[in-house]
């Protein structure tokens, strides 16, 4: 694979990432007042709070590999390679088509924030 191929695939799995977390993002702040989803998010925020998780996004070009953690602001995505020290408490797969599904009808989700998948917040 050269890379240019690679750097437009990284840039736009990056992307589909970062519009995903603020979908993410949105329905924290939307519904962080109700059951049960207050009381979910309450306690990701407190138990998970900055421990790294692996996101692993695989697509015809190749896997890539980024990191979700939860902050005081919200969710946050990076670049693996910027985890340093990187010690990820655990691995989610998502499906590319699942992310794209999502950042296209955002309100969907963010109204009803049970369509996510916050699988990987949380020990399974």
């Amino acid at each position: 694979m050269d890379n240019s191929a690679t750097a437009v695939s990284s840039y736009e799995n990056y992307q589909l990432l970062k519009n995903y977390v603020g979908v993410c993002n949105d329905a924290l702040k939307e519904n962080a007042q109700r059951f049960p989803f207050s009381r979910i998010f309450d306690v990701a925020q407190r138990s998970e709070k900055e421990k790294p998780v692996e996101v692993v996004v695989r697509s015809s070009k190749g896997e890539e590999r980024y990191v979700f953690r939860i902050e005081a602001g919200g969710i946050v995505v990076q670049a693996h390679e910027e985890c340093a020290k990187c010690e990820c408490v655990r691995t989610w797969n998502p499906q590319t088509p699942y992310l794209e599904n999502v950042t296209r009808s955002p309100q969907d989700y963010i109204q009803n924030p049970a369509k996510l998948d916050w699988e990987w917040m949380f020990d399974a």
